[in-house]
Formats: structure tokens, C-alpha cells, sequence
């Protein structure tokens, strides 16, 4: 979306097809060396980011979940959103839609991005205000944008099918490959085994998501909370009224929930005999009568 948008590749497609011959109209702009601003540094953005470093762009990311070492690792550098806005030559959207992104993008973040900036959302419609994205397109407030995704789908009348060559338009293609179809499938799979087999889940919409080298490093010592938990268990001999869990040294600055979880399976699975699981521990928890009635972390 980024190339074809910079170098109008679909105008100038139709332009061929209907017989013209007009290269002049469609004089485009290089990404390399330009800065881009990612939003969001997550799965998807994450690889953006490693792709377009390898574009020779530079790299400005606002993301509150990510540590300054993950993002030094891919390159960018962690900065406010105002100045990712104020900076990037190209701005891409990697965050989901909630009422705290509802229009994050609208006429007050608009203005304060460069006349030549260039707006990509293919994330989730509703992030970006599309009538004042149209008004600043056509006021030439930024310089153009790709969108895929939108409030409404289908996409119906709506002030963004007026504007020119400076905007490219998608039916929200983003997952529509073969591939992605095919790994999909796969990947729901195989997080389905892992539940079952007692493993946690790397995108349980209930668990906080891990990222596949994260999940390896805290392999080791999701296993000893559970067995930590397990032991605390079977010694307390009576009910549990609370269950704390201490993190110390390099580990106490890791993601630490799914290590308390861990433990709380751990707590609750020689309590219950329900089978308990990454998923359902904190369910379990608020239901069974042996289980702790508060939950504490120390880090």
C-alpha cells in the first residue's frame, strides 16, 4: 500500500488500460531514506517495521506496551505520538479499534503531520476519522493515504471515493493471500493443542499475549510456578486466603502475568478436579472454594 500509494501505481494502471500515455501526471516519491511512523509495534507492526528498515527508511514507533529494548531491537526509536505525527514522512496504523483509538486519527492529529505525509490503515476501520481525512486530502493538509479498512464495510457513499490520485482504496484485502489463509488455519490449530495439553496460548484473548522469543525465555520458570503453586497447595493443608508471588532480578522486568498464572494453575489444579489450564485458571479461581481470595503481585 505504501509503494503503490508513493508511486500512484493503480492510477496509472487504469491510465494505460484506457490508452493514455501521460507519465508527467504520475511522477511519484521514494521511500528510501524517508522516516516512517509506526503505531503500534506489535505482531504486524513489528515486521513493517523490519521490512521498511530494510527499505533504508528510518524508524519512529509509539507503542505504551513496549520496552525501549524490544524496540531498539527493531530498529525504531520510541517516541510520543505527537512527534511521531510532527516527523514521519509515512504513517502506518498496527493497534486495535477501542474507545481509546476510536478516531485517534482525525482533524487535531491530522494538522499537526507534514503537508507531505502519507497515511496507511490497515488495521482495523473507525481508527482513522475519514471525513476529516477526506477534507485534509483535499486541502492538501497531508499528501496522500492507502486505506483497506473502514467504519462501515462494504464502504458505502462516503467523501473518501472523491479524492483523486492522491488516495488508494482497498476492499480490506490485508489477509486475502492463499497463504495467509492456509497459516491461519494452522495457527488456530496449534494454539488449540497447546490449550489442551496444558500449555499456555499466545493469543488467548483472556491471557496476556506473548511473543514466540518471549514465551521461550519464560518457558523455564512457567513450569517451576506451577510446580511452586502445586506445592504451596498440597502444604497449606486448608483454605488459601491469599497466594503472593514474588519476582526478583532480570525476571521481575519481564511481561510477569503469565507467571503468576502459571502459578495459580499450579494452586488451583490439586484443589479442583476440573482440568485447569492457562486459560481458565483466573475462571477457576473466583469459583472454587479453596481457591485465594486476592491475587497479589510484587515485583
Amino acid at each position: 500500500m505504501m509503494l503503490s500509494m508513493s508511486r500512484y501505481i493503480p492510477q496509472a494502471n487504469e491510465s494505460v488500460k484506457s490508452g493514455k500515455w501521460d507519465r508527467k501526471s504520475f511522477t511519484g516519491v521514494e521511500v528510501y531514506k524517508k522516516t516512517l511512523g509506526v503505531v503500534g509495534l506489535g505482531k504486524i507492526g513489528s515486521h513493517v517495521a523490519t521490512i521498511a528498515r530494510a527499505m533504508g527508511m528510518r524508524l519512529l514507533a509509539f507503542d505504551p506496551f513496549l520496552s525501549m529494548e524490544r524496540a531498539e531491537q527493531l530498529g525504531c526509536q520510541l517516541v510520543d505520538l505527537d512527534i511521531l505525527f510532527q516527523e514521519s514522512d509515512y504513517i502506518t496504523l498496527h493497534i486495535p479499534k477501542t474507545t481509546e483509538t476510536y478516531h485517534l486519527i482525525g482533524a487535531e492529529a491530522i494538522a499537526k503531520m507534514k503537508p507531505t505525509a502519507r497515511l496507511i490503515n490497515c488495521a482495523r476501520g473507525g481508527i482513522i476519522d475519514e471525513d476529516a481525512l477526506a477534507e485534509a486530502l483535499k486541502a492538501g493538509k497531508i499528501a496522500g493515504a492507502a486505506i483497506d479498512v473502514y467504519e462501515t464495510e462494504p464502504l458505502g457513499e462516503s467523501n473518501l471515493r472523491s479524492i483523486g490520485k492522491e488516495i488508494v482504496l482497498t476492499p480490506h484485502l490485508g489477509a486475502s493471500t492463499e497463504e495467509a489463509q492456509v497459516n491461519v488455519a494452522i495457527d488456530v490449530a496449534e494454539q488449540i493443542r497447546d490449550v489442551l495439553l496444558g500449555l499456555p496460548a499466545r493469543s488467548a484473548v483472556n491471557i496476556p499475549g506473548l511473543r514466540p522469543e518471549l514465551l521461550e525465555k519464560l518457558r523455564p520458570y512457567l513450569q517451576l510456578a506451577e510446580t511452586l503453586g502445586n506445592l504451596v497447595s498440597q502444604l497449606a493443608g486448608g483454605r488459601v486466603e491469599s497466594f503472593n508471588v514474588r519476582l526478583q532480578g532480570d525476571l521481575a522486568m519481564k511481561e510477569s502475568q503469565p507467571i503468576v498464572i502459571a502459578a495459580l494453575k499450579g494452586l488451583l489444579s490439586h484443589a479442583l478436579q476440573e482440568r485447569v489450564n492457562y486459560v481458565n485458571a483466573s475462571i477457576e479461581r473466583k469459583s472454587a472454594a479453596s481457591a485465594s481470595r486476592k491475587l497479589a503481585m510484587h515485583r
